[in-house]
This record gives structure tokens, sequence and C-alpha cells, in this order.
């Protein structure tokens, strides 16, 4: 197969999406909200319209980041997960100015034919995707940073061929599909220029972000899929120690487990709703989670009057029974002083 550059690729702007487009909600993700998109778009905008800006500080797949983005929002989305923030900058910060979706469908076919090779991404996909496929993720993730290295991919452009091969990875592992195919599908494609995405953590992003909204979906305790989500990162980082194309190294995911224990959760929740700076405060705990519903009452009751929507929905629980109660907190927030 031809190489990219030696196709003749024509600069088409953001097409219209087509069918075989994947969305935030397709993600394989812990505490996906795609089935509880319409729970949580019903009670915000009840309680905050009309809504002009929402900041989501626990981003994750994306899904309700970008399903208030397609709204008509300006969204700040924010993940400490690498792979998490790759993604959310493919779908949130692409327009008909920095990607060339045309381009990227033939680079996208041209990588999915890779044969396979080695090296150090290939070594650690393995354990999870077998030797085969490890090996095609590894050709084209450095196909990928050889491409950009080239000038051949806009900075974004490369985002959304790396968000393409995650997703990929993402279902080779949530499916263990055998043999050595993976198919590269991209991203749904908006046209936004006005949104903002963090790889930081949330404690920190929250005292220089302002926004109308601030939307809250911490981890409820011990991340499930450790092993996974990390193989997700390295993907994004392209097998390196560094964030690719950022020039540093990725930020710690120690923040992380202070959402694990209730005490250490509790304080972190504490400094969040204490440093918000926003008219309405959402926060998504379900009733897996390790914080008391009455200690989070409690909490918000230091900057405002709060109120709690309930959902009882068909997603087993953690331990394996039962059905899981989906909370989500509001809270009018009293200005800061």
């Amino acid at each position: 197969m031809r190489p990219p550059d030696e196709l003749k690729l024509i600069y088409l702007g953001c097409a219209a999406p087509e069918a075989d487009d994947f969305t935030p909600s397709e993600r394989s993700y812990p505490g996906n909200k795609a089935g509880l998109l319409s729970f949580l778009d019903r009670v915000v905008r009840a309680k905050a319209h009309p809504l002009t800006s929402i900041a989501d500080l626990f981003a994750g797949s994306g899904t309700v980041a970008v399903h208030f983005a397609e709204a008509g929002a300006r969204v700040i989305a924010n993940d400490l997960r690498y792979s998490s923030y790759l993604t959310n900058c493919a779908f949130l910060l692409s327009h008909a100015g920095n990607v060339d979706k045309g381009k990227l469908r033939q680079i996208a076919t041209y990588l999915a034919a890779l044969p396979a090779r080695p090296g150090p991404l290939a070594r650690r996909s393995t354990p999870l995707l077998g030797p085969e496929l490890a090996g095609k993720v590894q050709a084209c993730r450095t196909a990928i940073g050889e491409l950009r290295a080239g000038g051949r991919l806009t900075e974004q452009e490369e985002r959304v061929l790396v968000a393409a091969l995650l997703q990929a990875v993402d279902r080779a592992t949530d499916s263990r599909q055998k043999g050595g195919r993976l198919p590269l599908r991209l991203p749904r494609l908006g046209n936004y220029r006005d949104n903002a995405v963090f790889n930081r953590d949330a404690r920190q992003l929250i005292r220089e972000v302002e926004a109308e909204v601030v939307y809250l979906d911490p981890p409820l305790g011990q991340e499930p899929e450790a092993d996974r989500l990390a193989l997700l990162d390295e993907v994004a980082r392209g097998g390196s120690g560094g964030a690719a194309g950022q020039g540093r190294l990725a930020p710690s995911l120690a923040p992380l487990d202070d959402w694990a224990e209730a005490e250490r959760a509790t304080r972190a929740l504490a400094d969040l709703i204490a440093r918000a700076r926003c008219r309405h405060l959402f926060l998504s705990y379900s009733s897996e989670g390790v914080i008391p519903n009455r200690t989070i009452w409690d909490l918000l009751k230091t900057r405002g009057r709060p109120e709690c929507f309930e959902l009882e929905h068909g997603a087993a629980s953690a331990a394996g029974s039962g059905r899981v109660t989906e909370r989500l907190f509001y809270c009018a927030l009293q200005p800061l002083s």
C-alpha cells in the first residue's frame, strides 16, 4: 500500500458525520453516562436555563461534555487521564480550520492495513491484546507520530487519529477480539472554536476556571479496569513516559487515589465545593460511592440550598447484584467572598 504522502489528498474541511463515526457514548469507559444523558439533561436544563457554559472537571469518556457542546454551550472539559484528555481534545477542539477529515479517512485506511511491528508499546500491550494486535497498535501509533513529525498532520489531526486508535484498542480489550484486524473509526467531529480541554487535577483547575455551570462526576471508589486504562494512556502517550506532543511528563495519577477512601474523598469534595466559581453546581454521585449522602448534603449547604434528584437504573452494582441509584445533586451557589 502506498504511504499517505503519495495519496492525492484534497482539503475538504469538516465533512458531515458519517454512519461509521464513533461517539463518546460508545466508549467502554468506567462511569460513562451514556445511559443517563436524558436524566442529566432534563435536570440541568430545568435548573440552569439558558445554559451558556459548563465546566466538566471529571470528563472521562466525554459523553456529558460533548452532549452540551452539541447543544451550543461553551465547554471546559478536564480529565487527569491522558487518554481521556486527548480524546476530549479530538471531540471538542476540532473545526474546519484544523482538521481535514477527508484526508484523515484515507490515512485511517492506510493505518488499518499496516503490518504488525515490534516495539515498547507492543510489549506493554501484549498481555491485554495478544502479540498480533499489540504489534498493530505499535505500527499505527508509530506511523501517526511519524506523520505528525513530517508535517503531514496538524496537532489536532494527530489527536483525532490517536483518538481513533484509542477507540480501536478500547473495543479490542473490551470484546477480547481475536485475529490481527484493528479497524479505525474516526470520532464524530463538530465545529468548535471556543471550548477548552485540560489534563489537570480538578482540585487545582477549579481555582482557575469560571463557568455558568460546574459539573462534577468524581470517581466513586477504587478505579476499575486499571490495567486497561493504563494501556490506553500508554497508547495516547505514544509508548513513552512523556505526554505526546507536549514536551512534558503526563501528570501524576496519584490524586485519583484520594477518591477511593471515604475520609480522603470527603476532603477532596469539600475542597471542590468550597472553590467552585459558578452559579450552578451539579454533582453526580451514585449509591455505589464511598461518601455518605448526608455528608454530601452538608457540604453543599455551606454554599447554598442543595437539592437531590434520583434515578434508579438497571446497571448492575459493582458488587454484581442489585440496582444502582444515580443521584444528581444540585446547588445554586452563593458567590465566593
